[in-house]
């Protein structure tokens, strides 16, 4: 499931240029990505562990903000897979 997480985020920047999505809550996102909601935390611990997206909770406003981290971004286009 991290691979679908990462896919997602890699093909919204590959499209906006944008390194982020937002999404109201873990459910909206487990929903865009066809899982289940209860395995979606332990896959995005282990992304940010990685050192691979970021997770922002914005209580205030009431979403979640979920990204790239610049270092993968860069490693991608290093690496040449962002399609560029």
């Amino acid at each position: 499931m991290e691979k679908e997480v990462v896919e997602m985020l890699v093909n919204h920047y590959n499209r906006t240029g944008s390194k982020f999505i937002l999404v109201k809550d873990i459910y909206e996102l487990a929903e865009k990505l066809n899982v289940s909601p209860s395995a979606l935390p332990q896959e995005l611990k282990h992304l940010r562990q990685d050192n691979i997206v970021y997770v922002i909770k914005e209580r205030t406003m009431g979403f979640w903000k979920i990204g790239l981290k610049r270092q993968f971004v860069d490693l991608l286009k290093v690496d040449g897979l962002n399609g560029s």
